[in-house]
């Protein structure tokens, strides 16, 4: 029988292997800043400069990480679930390189070493944040601070049959209704994502007055399809939406 010879990893990965199996109880810093260098270890190990590293984000998300966690007072501090960690390693890797995402990666691996948020906390939140777009957290941060009680839709029609949704979803009270590809792409995606929902017995009607009808925006765009002249009308409907208790959960963890 031949003699097992271990496999040949960098020193950095080695050496968070090591902390992770030999000190289950150390300090939480260390706990989170081993389980980067367990993912990313290649990245700094074949890198020659500095900059290459930095490029990846992760000093900025151990800065950002330290920071918050020395913000969680003693008695409140958790060792944190493994598999959270490790989740969000995976997951954060094609989100590094963007400050918005990383930040809430951050919020999201701090608040685990926080009692507080222990009945918030869900496995899949890491595979949430994979997902969006910083335009997604964009638009779900607004709707945090703002708390849009409805999603408007545009439609410019002839009759049933020969219309065209101009603006699938947008918010009323959104700054800048221009970007409105963009808007409905992110509520699109973030219903997809189980964050948003319409509420349950939520009709759709019809809006006359509002933010959105009042802006200069609709109203270039009402000139428009009157100057075209291919749709004789359109009509602005909203529907109430809310966060959903998943949302509520995934808020209270990554964003505030």
């Amino acid at each position: 029988m031949s003699d097992f010879n271990p496999i040949d990893i960098s020193d950095s990965a080695n050496h968070a292997i090591k902390n992770l199996t030999d000190c289950p109880t150390k300090r939480i810093g260390q706990i989170i800043s081993d389980a980067i260098y367990l993912k990313f270890g290649d990245i700094s190990y074949k890198a020659k400069q500095r900059q290459v590293f930095e490029k990846y984000g992760l000093l900025e998300l151990e800065k950002r990480l330290k920071s918050c966690i020395k913000q969680i007072p003693i008695e409140k501090l958790m060792v944190p679930d493994f598999q959270t960690i490790m989740l969000a390693m995976d997951n954060l890797a094609p989100c590094i390189n963007s400050e918005d995402l990383r930040n809430l990666f951050a919020n999201l691996l701090s608040r685990s070493c926080n009692i507080d948020y222990k009945d918030f906390l869900h496995p899949s939140f890491s595979e949430i944040l994979r997902q969006m777009s910083p335009f997604d957290a964009k638009i779900l941060k607004f709707f945090v601070d703002t708390r849009p009680k409805e999603i408007i839709t545009y439609t410019q029609f002839n009759d049933r049959t020969d219309y065209n949704v101009y603006i699938p979803y947008t918010f009323a009270e959104y700054p800048e209704p221009e970007l409105f590809n963009y808007i409905s792409i992110s509520i699109s995606s973030l219903l997809r994502l189980g964050i948003l929902a319409f509420e349950d017995d939520a009709i759709v009607h019809q809006i006359s007055d509002s933010s959105f009808t009042r802006s200069s925006f609709y109203q270039k765009c009402e000139q428009e399809r009157i100057a075209q002249g291919k749709y004789k009308s359109s009509r602005v409907e909203g529907q109430l939406c809310k966060l959903t208790p998943f949302g509520v959960a995934f808020v209270n963890v990554c964003f505030a």
